[in-house]
C-alpha cells in the first residue's frame, strides 16, 4: 500500500506478492534493483512480504544468504547487498535538495541471533545521488565487538570521515521492533538528528542530534535514503533476515506520524463459555458464548470456529452459538470478531473434550505433592514448610539460583481401559507483572519420593521432553489442564499404576505461579481418567488427514553439525520452524515467513549446540508438528 499527502510519501507492505512492484510504485523505477536475485535465482525474490504477529500487520523481509548472494552480480566478490533506494528516476518527493529539510521514519527488526561483522554491515544509508556519491553521509551499522553495537556513522565524503557519532549496545535491538525517526537539513552547515525507540514500550534506545554538521557532497544535486542489508563477507556471518515496516518520507515541516498511515483499531474477542479444557459426554450439546467489542467502531459479526471449520456466526449481542450432537473427540474452539471497517481479531483458543458414550470419569487426588526450590533453599523440604501450595518459577537472572518446580504423584489403582488422562491444577500468576507464561509437564519415572522429604537436591530426574504445556494467562485463579494420556496409558500397560509428574515454568518471570496443593482444602490437584470410551485425537485445526499430511523430518538424526530439516505443508500461509531445548525454550528460529504449499528444506547449523535431545517445532496456519532430534 502507498499514498502521498502534501509533502509525505508512505510505503507499507500489503501482503505477499508483487513486492518489487509495490516498492517501485513509490520510490520510482529500479529502486528495488539492488538485490542478489541474479546470483541466487532458485530462492526467488530476496525481498518478500509476510504478516508479522508482533506488529499485527504485513511487513517487508529482506533476505541475505552467505552463499551464493553477492553485490548485484557485479565485480565485487567480497561483499553482498540487498537494498532499496531512492535515486535519479525517483520522484521529487523522496529527494533531498540543498537547503531542504527531510524526515525519514521507519521500523525495523533484526533477529535475536543476528551476527554483525567487524567490517561494514549497513542496514540504512543516506547517500549523495550524484557527484561525490562514494561514501555515504550517514549509516546505521551493526558492529561486531565486545559489546556489539549499533553505530551511527557520519562521513564528510572523499576528503575524510567523522566516524562514529553515536552508538548503543546491539543487544537492545535484537529480536524486537524499533521505530526510527531521522531528521536532516541538507547542506554543508546542515543538521542531523536520529531517535530510535523500542515499539513495545516506547523506550529510547539511541538518540543523537547535531545542529552543525556537513550533510552535503561536492557536485551532488540531491541526497537520498537506502534501506536493507549491505555487508562484508566475513567468516562469522550467517544467513539473515532483516524486517522493515512503515516507511515514511516527508519534506519541510511536515512530520511523519507515529504509525505512518492512520490505522483502524482492531476489535477484541474472547470466549466466555465453555471453560478451557471442559469435558462433555457424547452426543454433546455445547453452548459457545463470546464477548466482542470495538474501541473505534462497531462489531459487524462474530464467527464461531472448530479448528478451521466455521460452525456459524452471530451479528448482534449476545454472541452465542449452540453446537449440538457433538461426537467424541478433542476440539479447539475460537471466535473471530470483525468490525465495521473489516479489521478482525481471533480469540484465544479454548479446548474441549467430548468423551464417547458409555465412558466414565475417575478423578484421582494426589497422594504426594510438593515443590522444590534451588539456590539457598536447595535442602529445604517445602512439602512440610509450605504444604498448602505448589509453586513454579523460572528465575529471570539465574535459573540455577531461585527456580521452583512442582512434583505430584497419583495412584491409578486398578483403572483399566483408560482412553484419556488429564492433569488439572488450580492456580494463577502471583501478581500482574507478568502474563501468558507457558508451563510444561514432564514425566517422572521414579515414584518413590515423598512430599515430606523431597527437596531440590534429591528431587527425581524428569524426562527430557515435555508431555504437554499450557499458558497461564494472568493473576486470576482458575483450573489449567495438561493432556498426559499417552504417558499414563503406557505406564498402566507396563503394570506401573503410580505415575509422577513435574511442572516447570518455561519463561523467566519475577512473579511466581502459585498452585493449590492437596492440603489446600479446595480446588485440589487432580488426575482425571476417562475409561470405557474412545476419545479421538486432537483436531486443533483442519481434518485429521490434513494434519497427517504436514510432514517434518531432519537428516541426519542423530546429528553432530549441520542438518537438513525437510517439511511439507498443505496450505499456503505463515510458517514458523523453531528448535527447542528440553525446557521448551527456543534456541534457534530456523524460519518465520509466508510460504506456498509443498516440500521445503531448511539448513540447520547444530555445531554450537550442546549434546542432548531437542524438539523441532513446525507451525503452519495454526496447525503444528513436532519431532525429536538428538545432538551427539
Amino acid at each position: 500500500m502507498f499514498s502521498t499527502a502534501k509533502a509525505q510519501v508512505f510505503l507499507r507492505a500489503d501482503g505477499p506478492g508483487n513486492t518489487y512492484e509495490l516498492i517501485e510504485s513509490v520510490l520510482g523505477s529500479n529502486t528495488a534493483g539492488e538485490v542478489p536475485d541474479c546470483a541466487h535465482p532458485s530462492f526467488g525474490r530476496h525481498i518478500t512480504e509476510a504478516f508479522d504477529s508482533q506488529l499485527g500487520k504485513n511487513v517487508f523481509i529482506f533476505h541475505i544468504h552467505v552463499t551464493p548472494d553477492n553485490d548485484r552480480c557485479g565485480g565485487n566478490i567480497d561483499r553482498q547487498r540487498n537494498e532499496i533506494k531512492a535515486h535519479g528516476p525517483s520522484p521529487e518527493s523522496v529527494k533531498g535538495r540543498n537547503g531542504e529539510t527531510m524526515t525519514y521514519r521507519w521500523k525495523f527488526k533484526i533477529d535475536a541471533g543476528f551476527i554483525p561483522t567487524g567490517s561494514f554491515c549497513h542496514i540504512h544509508q543516506i547517500k549523495a545521488g550524484d557527484g561525490d556519491d562514494g561514501a555515504p553521509l550517514i549509516t546505521l551499522t551493526p558492529r561486531a565487538g565486545n559489546p556489539q553495537k549499533l553505530q551511527v556513522i557520519h562521513s564528510t565524503g572523499s576528503g575524510g570521515t567523522g566516524g562514529e557519532v553515536a552508538s548503543a549496545n546491539l543487544s537492545g535491538f535484537k529480536g524486537v521492533w524499533v521505530d526510527v525517526v531521522e531528521k536532516i537539513k541538507y547542506g554543508v552547515n546542515g543538521t542531523y538528528s536520529v531517535v530510535i525507540k523500542r515499539v513495545s514500550d516506547g523506550a529510547t534506545l539511541l538518540s543523537y542530534s547535531n545542529n552543525n554538521i556537513n550533510m552535503w557532497r561536492d557536485g551532488t544535486t540531491f541526497c537520498r535514503p537506502k534501506w536493507g542489508i549491505y555487508r562484508k563477507l566475513t567468516p562469522e556471518i550467517r544467513d539473515e533476515q532483516v524486517r522493515f515496516a512503515d516507511f515514511c518520507i516527508a519534506k519541510g515541516s511536515t512530520p511523519c506520524p507515529d504509525d505512518n498511515i492512520p490505522s483502524n483499531q482492531p476489535p477484541t474477542a474472547s470466549i466466555t463459555a465453555p471453560a478451557n479444557n471442559a469435558i462433555f459426554n457424547a452426543p454433546a450439546s455445547i453452548s459457545i458464548t463470546a464477548n466482542a467489542s470495538d474501541a473505534d467502531g462497531s462489531i459487524s459479526k462474530v464467527e464461531f470456529f472448530n479448528g478451521d471449520n466455521k460452525l456459524g456466526e452471530a451479528t448482534a449481542s449476545p454472541y452465542q452459538y449452540a453446537w449440538n450432537n457433538v461426537a467424541a473427540g478433542t476440539y479447539t474452539l475460537t471466535v473471530v470478531a470483525t468490525d465495521n471497517k473489516g479489521a478482525a481479531t481471533t480469540s484465544t483458543a479454548v479446548n474441549v473434550t467430548v468423551n464417547g458414550g458409555g465412558g466414565s470419569n475417575i478423578s484421582l487426588s494426589a497422594i504426594q505433592d510438593a515443590y522444590v526450590r534451588s539456590g539457598s533453599y536447595a535442602a529445604t523440604n517445602h512439602g512440610s514448610t509450605d504444604a498448602s501450595q505448589l509453586v513454579t518459577k523460572l528465575n529471570p537472572t539465574s535459573p540455577s539460583d531461585n527456580e521452583r518446580q512442582t512434583y505430584l504423584t497419583f495412584d491409578a489403582g486398578s483403572a483399566r481401559g483408560v482412553t484419556n488422562a488429564t492433569l488439572r491444577l488450580y492456580g494463577a500468576v502471583a501478581d500482574n507483572r507478568s502474563s501468558n507464561i507457558n508451563v510444561a509437564v514432564y514425566p517422572v519415572s521414579n515414584t518413590s519420593w515423598t512430599e515430606s522429604t523431597i527437596n531440590w537436591n534429591n528431587k527425581p530426574a524428569t524426562g527430557s521432553a515435555a508431555l504437554s504445556q499450557v499458558t497461564v494467562t494472568d493473576n486470576t485463579s482458575r483450573y489449567y489442564s495438561w493432556d498426559v494420556t499417552d504417558y499414563v496409558k503406557s505406564e498402566i500397560a507396563a503394570g506401573r499404576t503410580k505415575v509422577s509428574f513435574a511442572l516447570r515454568s518455561l519463561e523467566a518471570t519475577d512473579p511466581v505461579i502459585k498452585w493449590n496443593a492437596d492440603e489446600a482444602g479446595s480446588n485440589k490437584p487432580a488426575l482425571v481418567l476417562t475409561t470405557g470410551s474412545t476419545a479421538l485425537p486432537l483436531k486443533s485445526a483442519g481434518t485429521g488427514k490434513e494434519q497427517d499430511e504436514i510432514q517434518l523430518n531432519s537428516f541426519p538424526n542423530p546429528f553432530t553439525g549441520p542438518a537438513a530439516v525437510q517439511f511439507r505443508t498443505v496450505r499456503s500461509g505463515h510458517v514458523r520452524l523453531a528448535l527447542l531445548d528440553g525446557r521448551g525454550q527456543v534456541v534457534q528460529e530456523l524460519l518465520n515467513e509466508y510460504l506456498q504449499p509443498g516440500q521445503h528444506t531448511v539448513q540447520m547449523n547444530g555445531s554450537g549446540l550442546a549434546n542432548g535431545a531437542y524438539i523441532l517445532q513446525l507451525t503452519n496456519n495454526g496447525k503444528g508438528k513436532t519431532k525429536m532430534i538428538i545432538k551427539q
